[in-house]
């Protein structure tokens, strides 16, 4: 009888993780990955001051600064009435950020009036929850702002803690899950809301 032999297959070798390219700084595009926003966008229909300690709305005292992007600045608030931590999205003032605001909650309020309906509530829990907004009046203008429950960090925040390395692809489908599930309720949600 013939002896079987063993063969061991030798494992992959594992190779270094590839890394994403560092975003180079030039002149041009400076801010699109610094952490503070251009201070002259802090004029008429621009951003709004916002300074921790401060209370809007009556309820929402600011801790600290999450971001910001093209649109607004996002700070965490302490909300004195319910006793937790929200994430605070301050508008620009122009016009068209105003609109886009209004559109965002007009969006987000049918997508919890759904949820709160007891339909598509297994997409409603990938997007994101709309706790409060109202207009907030200063030196440069009227200001949108809209409270959400807090999230995670954004994209560029993981890329940044992985040393620019490439993300684990487990990491990624999750996420992308996330984003293809809210995007499938906004998507019925706008069919509904037409």
């Amino acid at each position: 009888m013939p002896v079987a032999k063993v063969v061991r297959r030798a494992k992959p070798r594992q190779a270094a993780p590839k890394k994403i390219p560092a975003p180079e700084q030039s002149a041009s595009d400076e801010n699109d990955y610094s952490s503070e926003e251009d201070e002259k966008d802090y004029g008429p229909g621009g951003y709004h001051r916002v300074q921790v300690g401060q209370t809007y709305h009556d309820r929402f005292r600011v801790m600290q600064k999450l971001g910001w992007g093209h649109f607004s600045t996002v700070w965490q608030v302490w909300d004195m009435r319910s006793k937790q931590y929200y994430a605070m999205k301050v508008q620009k003032s122009a016009r068209r950020y105003r609109e886009a605001a209004e559109d965002e909650i007009e969006m987000l309020q049918h997508a919890s009036k759904q949820n709160n309906d007891g339909e598509d509530t297994v997409l409603a829990r990938h997007c994101v929850s709309l706790v409060d907004s109202f207009k907030h009046s200063g030196p440069n203008g009227q200001h949108v702002c809209m409270v959400f429950e807090m999230l995670g960090v954004d994209l560029l925040a993981l890329i940044k803690a992985s040393d620019y390395n490439l993300i684990r692809i487990s990491l990624i489908k999750r996420i992308a899950t996330h984003v293809l599930a809210g995007y499938a309720l906004l998507a019925i949600t706008s069919q509904h809301h037409v």
